[in-house]
């Protein structure tokens, strides 16, 4: 089941407590950010090369407030955004066309999820409102020009630009003024460099070239700012190209778009526990993945359906019990014979209930491991998110299935007792 919102990454994970005093480091990043974030217009063009080979591709990302924005890879994808609508084209290996509805899906997750938002906004302390938002990234994961991650989508992130969200994992030190370092391990994690400008735009990003054996190895790359201007695009570079004889996939698109705006809803929750996981109680934690799992199961499993299909079960097995009764010379040992068998198949259900729960449990750690990995979070905070999970998880699901099936057996049993 489980499987892109790009946001702020975790910093304290210690157990509640009053937020740690901000480190130089922390500081200056996040006046770069608010910097980057006044930008209301730019147009800015980045060459990202390979030092192993030479080859090099030109990016174009641009944006004018509220709503247009263009991330342009050529040899790849462009993506073009306005009023709440992504047009999306791929390139390569073979041309294709979407257009999605993109802000008014969000809506509807939004208004599915409305009870994890509020509670969610009350912990950071702001309404969450989405907002364009740029990324280029995943440097470390990067094997070939085609390999690099270029992001254009609606967020809850505060930050305009994914550069940030990379820079908040501590692996990153400040060297200097506006240059952040992270160093690889020599085996399989190569060394990063990257330099923001004074107003918080990415300048140079450096990935030193690491030798090894085969997928361990990195040719090295760098990404440098070529030309920038923050003066507003006119309105030919948000008009998207004609799509031509592309196929066009709008309806597939769409229905990928609906599953992956609920995962990344997840991947915003989680990062916001762990960013704030040193100062929000836990009871609170709990309740805000409760209320997500709560939407999310009725999504993914369709826990009503379950219940449905046992209650319309039971009502036969229940008229069944009834004309054997009647029909039956000893009809109190007949009706001590049907209880003891509503009894037993409640058992059964119960035990099919719970390793549901296990699967399911299963299928949301693997999620959540990958982001707490990806976030590099303590051990501390990987273990506590994950205990209210499973607890905020446990409680959805005795709510919405494992009472609603005891009720069905103990009414069926209720039932023939009266009768």
């Amino acid at each position: 089941m489980k499987r892109m919102l790009v946001l702020v990454a975790a910093v304290s994970c210690s157990s509640p407590a009053e937020r740690p005093e901000p480190s130089i480091r922390e500081i200056r990043l996040r006046a770069l950010e608010e910097a980057a974030n006044r930008a209301t217009s730019f147009r800015a063009f980045y060459e990202f090369r390979d030092e192993s080979t030479g080859e090099a591709a030109l990016l174009e990302l641009a944006f004018r407030a509220p709503d247009c924005g263009k991330l342009l890879y050529p040899g790849s994808h462009s993506v073009y955004f306005a009023e709440g609508v992504c047009r999306f084209f791929i390139q390569d290996p073979r041309a294709t066309f979407y257009e999605v509805p993109y802000l008014e899906e969000l809506r509807l997750v939004e208004d599915r999820f409305s009870e994890a938002i509020r509670i969610a906004a009350e912990i950071r302390g702001e309404p969450l409102s989405p907002h364009l938002v740029f990324d280029l990234g995943g440097w470390v994961s990067i094997r070939s020009l085609a390999t690099l991650k270029t992001l254009l989508m609606y967020s809850y992130s505060p930050s305009r630009f994914g550069w940030f969200r990379s820079l908040r994992d501590s692996a990153y030190d400040l060297d200097g003024d506006r240059t952040f370092r992270s160093d690889g391990d020599g085996i399989a994690r190569p060394s990063v460099e990257m330099v923001l400008e004074e107003h918080g735009f990415l300048s140079k990003v450096r990935i030193l070239p690491l030798p090894g054996p085969g997928r361990l190895s990195h040719p090295g790359f760098i990404l440098t700012l070529q030309t920038l201007s923050l003066e507003s695009p006119p309105d030919e570079v948000f008009s998207p190209p004609r799509k031509g004889d592309a196929p066009d996939k709008s309806a597939e698109a769409v229905e990928r778009l609906r599953s992956t705006l609920s995962d990344s809803l997840e991947r915003f929750l989680v990062e916001l526990l762990a960013e704030r996981w040193a100062e929000i109680p836990r009871d609170r934690a709990q309740a805000l993945l409760a209320a997500y799992y709560r939407a999310d199961l009725e999504r993914s499993y369709d826990p009503a359906g379950m219940v449905r299909i046992v209650r319309e079960g039971q009502e036969k097995t229940l008229a069944f019990a009834r004309s054997e009764i009647e029909t039956s010379p000893d009809r109190s040992t007949a009706l001590q014979q049907h209880l003891q068998r509503i009894r037993t198949q409640r058992e059964a259900n119960l035990a099919q209930i719970d390793e549901l729960e296990e699967r399911i449990r299963q299928d949301y750690h693997r999620f959540l491991v990958r982001i707490l990995r990806d976030l590099s979070a303590a051990p501390a905070c990987r273990e506590g998110i994950k205990a209210v999970s499973d607890a905020g998880l446990s409680q959805v699901l005795r709510e919405v299935l494992r009472e609603p099936v005891s009720r069905i057996f103990d009414e069926l049993s209720a039932a023939l007792e009266k009768e």
